[in-house]
């Protein structure tokens, strides 16, 4: 888990005790997070929505606007959707867990907190998600670069055909096309230009 360098992934805390906050700071400062702490939900939406940190670690049991209700919104807004939530519970009844992966979240870490527990939780989704951006990233590179290479080829005033291991077209430019006089939108392929003993 070594070939993806997490120093300075942001991290968001949310939770309305602040001696947990600071736990959990003391716990994941040594890791080279870059953190951001809110004290209640309303405060954790608006930090998220700036911030857009990698990870957000998400207590259930708060005042007005509980983690589930946080977690809804964050998972319905297009600009942190994506941001993976773990909740951070004193609580161990199977049906609030369910709950919360309901919700949204991809994990959960009970209080009390466990250092080692806590570090590979969070550095595990942190990779997560940092690899699924660097992914994204790549693929809109090879569609942008895909695109250039196939206008560059259809207009390009030089004739190229590709074609399967049977002779029949798989593609040919609109030089190629004006050349032998074919149009391929059409269905007509180009062997049938060429004599059946010679092909």
């Amino acid at each position: 888990m070594n070939d993806v360098d997490l120093q300075g992934a942001k991290v968001l805390m949310v939770d309305d005790t602040a001696a947990n906050i600071d736990v959990l700071r003391k716990v994941l400062t040594p890791e080279g997070y870059k953190l951001s702490f809110a004290n209640n939900g309303q405060r954790a939406l608006k930090i998220a929505a700036r911030a857009l940190p990698d990870l957000i670690l998400l207590d259930i049991m708060m005042p007005g606007m509980d983690g589930f209700e946080t977690c809804k919104h964050l998972k319905k807004d297009k600009i942190t959707k994506e941001i993976p939530v773990i909740f951070i519970t004193a609580k161990t009844d199977i049906d609030d867990l369910i709950e919360g992966f309901k919700v949204g979240a991809v994990d959960y870490i009970t209080k009390p907190f466990r250092q080692e527990e806590v570090c590979m939780r969070v550095r595990t989704h942190v990779r997560t998600q940092i690899l699924a951006r660097q992914r994204e990233g790549l693929l809109n590179t090879l569609k942008a670069t895909e695109e250039r290479f196939r206008l560059l080829a259809t207009w390009s005033p030089i004739g190229i055909f590709q074609a399967d291991s049977q002779g029949h077209t798989e593609y040919a430019n609109r030089q190629w096309q004006n050349i032998l006089g074919v149009d391929l939108e059409s269905g007509k392929d180009w062997m049938d230009l060429i004599h059946e003993d010679d092909r």
